[in-house]
């Protein structure tokens, strides 16, 4: 007995008709009523009645139909089982971040993506420390997931119309420089001195470089001479080999700061904090992976001491 017979029986007895029968199966009349009669001769009893054009099951048929339809039903929902758990096995979670958070958060979120579903393939891509470059990945559908910061700096020429943002944590910027500097031991610097002073920044493109000149240009500030340098570790050695100011993330400088070889200022006005966001595709099915990345974002926080504050939705 075979399933295509099992099928054609229960199309028969409901369109009680071989021909309309074959037509929705996208069979022939005659292989229709070969399979019928296969089956008939197989089970040793008539499941119709064939009165002319007129079909009606027999007393057979009538007993036999509902196991029938059972067992085309439960052979769907076995196939439907399998792809089920094909796409689970063979499903994978594209991840790229920025850094900060891709070299010193997203190392304690990735084992709980891991422990969420054990079956998921997850790729995470190298650290980048531009925000653009991680939003058009999603654009176009290269990654599921991006960490970044600065949403108000992303290029304007990027489509965001397919692409969810949700904020996670907001990080303060401190002035720093080294404890031999001649101000690192000023209680309070305005930040109209900062003009006098040599700066070394991040690449102008990156989001945290145009976060630090929107604040120069929102109090005129022209620092007599900046350097851009394409590494925040860089920049941080840097300023403790040379009287250089920076102007950086606290949560880049915690452990500089913490060990004394580098010397948080305190300027006024300070600059405003910076919200780092993850971006998803709308067309990616983000709910339960969010929780967990935001559930573990906030444990981290807390136990590592980082100097964030979580943005609650």
């Amino acid at each position: 007995m075979e399933l295509q017979q099992i099928e054609s029986f229960v199309e028969v007895a409901k369109q009680q008709n071989f021909s309309k029968a074959a037509e929705k199966l996208h069979i022939t009349q005659p292989t229709m009523s070969a399979r019928i009669q296969k089956l008939e001769n197989e089970l040793g009893v008539p499941l119709f009645h064939r009165l002319g054009k007129v079909i009606r099951l027999s007393k057979y048929g009538e007993a036999f139909l509902p196991y029938a339809q059972k067992c085309i039903e439960t052979m769907d929902l076995g196939v439907k089982k399998i792809v089920e758990e094909k796409n689970r096995t063979l499903s994978k979670l594209t991840v790229c971040s920025a850094i900060p958070f891709g070299t010193i958060i997203f190392p304690y979120i990735l084992p709980s993506l891991y422990e969420f579903d054990q079956e998921v393939q997850i790729q995470v891509l190298r650290n980048t420390e531009f925000s653009n470059d991680i939003v058009k990945m999603v654009v176009e559908a290269k990654i599921d997931i991006g960490f970044f910061e600065g949403r108000e700096y992303l290029d304007t020429s990027v489509d965001l119309d397919e692409v969810d943002f949700v904020p996670l944590y907001e990080n303060d910027f401190v002035l720093l420089a080294r404890p031999s500097h001649r101000i690192a031991k000023c209680q309070q610097i305005s930040a109209s001195e900062l003009a006098e002073h040599w700066f070394v920044l991040s690449e102008e493109s990156e989001p945290i470089s145009k976060h630090i000149q929107h604040y120069f240009d929102q109090h005129e500030i022209r620092p007599a001479w900046t350097m851009p340098v394409n590494s925040f570790l860089s920049i941080k050695e840097m300023v403790k080999k040379t009287d250089m100011l920076t102007i950086l993330p606290r949560l880049i400088a915690k452990k500089d700061i913490k060990s004394g070889e580098l010397v948080e200022l305190s300027l006024t006005p300070c600059p405003r904090p910076l919200v780092t966001y993850l971006a998803h595709s709308r067309n990616y099915d983000a709910p339960r992976v969010l929780k967990v990345i935001k559930n573990r974002l906030e444990t981290i926080i807390d136990e590592l001491d980082l100097p964030c504050r979580i943005i609650r939705s």
